[in-house]
C-alpha cells in the first residue's frame, strides 16, 4: 500500500499543492542489473496462471519445502505460491503545484492545477486509488474557509458550477482506470463504461475516502498514470478574506 499526503495552499487568493509519496516494498527477492524475481519455485510442472469463463487457477506439481513454520521470533510460509506476495509503487511528476491563474476579488474565477499519479503493481487483481480529507471544509485560512465543492446531484457535475457569493474548492481524477462515477456521456456524469472527457465530472473533497481509481489488471512494467485536477473557484461579489488557506488530504494506492 503506498500513501501520498498533499497540501493545497491559497495565499491571497493564490493557489499551490505540495505533495508527498510513499510506497511499499517487497521482500524475498533476487535481483540484478537487468533482472527481478520475487519468488522461485521448485516443482516437477504446473501453470503460472490459467484462465476459464469466471475462474483463474495458479497451480505447481510436485513443489518440495512447503507450508508453514514458526519459532520464537519468526514465522514462515514456504512455498513458490505462499511467497507470491504483490507490490506496489507510486509517485507523482509535480510535488508543488502552482494553480493558476491568481484570483481576484470582487471579479472571482477560477483557479486550477493538476498532478499526475503514476502506479506501477505486479499484482494480477489490480490495484485501486483512494482520496480522503484531513479536515471539513478541506481548505481553511486562520480566518476564513473555502467550502468543499458540492455537486447538484448525487453524481459528479460535468462542468464547474460558479454561484455568486461562494467560494469552493473542487476536484477530478483523469485517465482510463478511473471508476464510472468520474466518467461521462451525453453531458452527464456517473455513465458506467462511460468516456473520460477532460477537465469534466467535478467534485468535492471530503474527510470519508472516496475512490477514484480501480484497475483490474496488473500495470507492469510501465505503470498506469492518473491525472488529478484541482480547482479553486470564487464567485463574484464573493468577499474572500485574504490570508493562507490549507487544504491536507491523503491519497492511498493499493494493491488487489
Amino acid at each position: 500500500m503506498g500513501e501520498w499526503k498533499k497540501k493545497l495552499i491559497l495565499i491571497s487568493l493564490c493557489a499551490g499543492l505540495v505533495l508527498a509519496a510513499y510506497s511499499s516494498v517487497v521482500l524475498a527477492e533476487m535481483n540484478g542489473t537487468t533482472y527481478k524475481i520475487d519468488s522461485d519455485s521448485i516443482n516437477s510442472g504446473g501453470i503460472d496462471y490459467s484462465f476459464s469463463g469466471d475462474y483463474s487457477l495458479a497451480d505447481t506439481v510436485g513443489e518440495i519445502a512447503i507450508g508453514d513454520s514458526t519459532s520464537t521470533n519468526y514465522e514462515i510460509g514456504a512455498g513458490y505460491r505462499q511467497m507470491d506476495d504483490s507490490s506496489v509503487s507510486i509517485g507523482v511528476s509535480l510535488q508543488n503545484i502552482i494553480l493558476a491563474p491568481e484570483l481576484g476579488g470582487l471579479t472571482g474565477g477560477t483557479s486550477t492545477g493538476a498532478t499526475q499519479i503514476t502506479v506501477t503493481t505486479d499484482s494480477p487483481a489490480g490495484y485501486l486509488i483512494t482520496l480522503q480529507a484531513e479536515d471539513s471544509p478541506a481548505m481553511q485560512s486562520d480566518y476564513d474557509t473555502i467550502a468543499d465543492y458540492s455537486p447538484q446531484s448525487s453524481d459528479p457535475d460535468y462542468e464547474l458550477n460558479l454561484v455568486a457569493g461562494q467560494s469552493f474548492l473542487a476536484f477530478t481524477p483523469e485517465g482510463s482506470d478511473i471508476v464510472d462515477r468520474f466518467r461521462d456521456g451525453g453531458g452527464i456524469c456517473g455513465v458506467i463504461g462511460g468516456s473520460d472527457s477532460a477537465n469534466r465530472c467535478w467534485d468535492g473533497m471530503a474527510v470519508t475516502s472516496k475512490t477514484i481509481v480501480n484497475r483490474t489488471s496488473r500495470t507492469e512494467p510501465d505503470g498506469a498514470t492518473t491525472t488529478l485536477r484541482f480547482s479553486v473557484g470564487v464567485g463574484v461579489n464573493r468577499v474572500q478574506v485574504a490570508g493562507t488557506y490549507l487544504a491536507t488530504s491523503t491519497i492511498t494506492a493499493l494493491a488487489l
